[in-house]
């Protein structure tokens, strides 16, 4: 991915020392370690692409021998909704083998800052039933997954709110949804009432 910006600092963020294997899913294992962040006075030479350079051709370097049958990137499919759920839909089970793998390991749901609603604390239950700010839907809507913003996020690579605005579903830059057997555990439980226990 080649990514252009044009910014007052020039940025660098790395994963240097403690990387741990926390997980896996499917062949793909799961990292996660301390990030070390810097950021330092770009030089004056130092500006966007010119016209001259946009217009030219793009050099890519030649492709690596094991490049040549790597798999592509998946694509990406709705969850039906009559996918059999990973047993047991309870809300302990929930955090076990969704929210813990899948959202709480990074700043997003988990950790110090988390940006969006905390899916790793005491109040997992709470935070889970309380309104939505993305969406103009409940997060869960207690008997209605069709209705609620999480399943949403997690069941369709598109999914969209009450006015038909587009977000990104979950996990976020994942190719792909979780698996079908994860989000439909996550329906059953939500169908069930989304019991706190």
């Amino acid at each position: 991915m080649l990514g252009l910006a044009d910014m007052r600092v020039m940025m660098n963020a790395s994963v240097d020392s403690g990387n741990q294997l926390v997980g896996a899913d499917g062949e793909i294992l799961l990292n996660e370690g301390p990030c070390a962040a810097i950021a330092i006075p770009k030089n004056a030479s130092q500006a966007m692409p010119s016209a001259a350079e946009l217009a030219a051709p793009l050099y890519v370097p030649p492709a690596e021998p094991g490049d040549v049958d790597l798999d592509p990137v998946k694509k990406c499919v709705d969850i039906p909704a009559d996918a059999a759920p990973l047993e047991p839909a309870t809300l302990a089970s929930l955090r076990e083998t969704i929210f813990n793998p899948s959202c709480t390991f990074s700043s997003c749901h988990g950790g110090k800052t988390p940006v969006s609603p905390r899916l790793d604390g005491a109040d997992l239950h709470a935070q889970l039933l309380a309104p939505a700010t993305q969406a103009k839907m409940p997060r869960v809507d207690p008997g209605k997954p069709d209705n609620s913003w999480l399943y949403q996020l997690v069941a369709h690579c598109e999914p969209r709110d009450a006015d038909d605005h587009v977000f990104t579903h979950m996990p976020y830059n994942s190719p792909t949804l979780l698996e079908p057997r994860l989000a439909a555990k996550l329906r059953a439980w939500i169908e069930a009432g989304a019991p706190a226990e």
